[in-house]
């Protein structure tokens, strides 16, 4: 398979340094003296002389491009047929693993417990790598396990892979559309603090809405939510949670500040 590629690469490269040496030389034709002509017309020259210059290297280059296109063709062919055998490959141990939760439910269920305990135990170990290959194997047996997905994003954030993280936990909640639980509201949470980090604000601001919209008394809500609103310069949504959070929790050590900061907004 190499040596059919290889023609290739070599045309390819050859094409390029085709074009470095007509780029270096056109340079030669722009430093054309056209003093003597108007400005307008000097303009015209330069750029017909530069024109001409570039169709008649094209020209003799247009042949190799012809065969770099019948190669690159030959190669989105061959990735094609690699891209079939995994596909096929993935259906045939999502039909395995469809058989098993049919015939044996207990059995699966059994395998998926077993599995998340052994990641968690993992994660305790600080063992990471191997916890996500466990949750990793858990979806494959359950494409929609959450709580594979969310010891995911936990792995994710303690190796501070933000990015993986949000995937994670924005792949949770598209499965818990509907759902209102305390849980759900930790994610929100967490997936606020994650957007916060890799500097989506309005994307933060708008989780931290959303997990009190779940729970309107819950002071680490409320609490996020006006740190964010100050930070984006939202004074409603900041003088929101800090009456609300003045209610919910009056033991709050950050009050003080929040009412400055808050104060401070145009």
């Amino acid at each position: 398979m190499i040596y059919n590629i290889l023609p290739i690469i070599i045309i390819i490269l050859s094409l390029a340094v085709i074009i470095i040496i007509l780029i270096r030389r056109v340079p030669d034709v722009t430093n054309l003296n056209v003093e003597q002509l108007p400005e307008e017309k000097q303009k015209k020259v330069k750029r017909a002389l530069i024109q001409n210059k570039l169709d008649r290297k094209l020209d003799k280059i247009s042949p190799n491009l012809q065969k770099v296109n019948q190669g690159l063709a030959a190669l989105k062919k061959f990735f094609e047929g690699i891209e079939k055998k995994i596909l096929a490959v993935e259906h045939k141990y999502s039909q395995k693993h469809k058989k098993i939760i049919q015939n044996e439910p207990e059995k699966f269920q059994d395998k998926v417990v077993v599995l998340l305990g052994a990641a968690e135990s993992l994660v305790a170990q600080d063992k990471l790598d191997e916890a996500e290959k466990k949750y990793i194997e858990i979806i494959g047996f359950d494409p929609q396990n959450i709580d594979s997905y969310r010891g995911l994003a936990g792995i994710y954030l303690k190796q501070k892979n933000f990015s993986e993280a949000k995937q994670a936990l924005e792949h949770v909640l598209k499965l818990l559309k509907n759902n209102q639980t305390e849980k759900v509201v930790e994610d929100y949470i967490n997936l606020g603090m994650i957007y916060r980090e890799l500097g989506e604000q309005a994307k933060a601001l708008a989780s931290f809405k959303k997990a009190l919209k779940l729970e309107p008394n819950n002071p680490r809500s409320l609490d996020l939510l006006c740190e964010m609103s100050i930070i984006v310069r939202d004074k409603k949504s900041a003088l929101y949670a800090y009456k609300r959070l003045k209610e919910v929790n009056p033991e709050n050590q950050k009050l003080e500040e929040f009412k400055k900061k808050t104060g401070e907004l145009s």
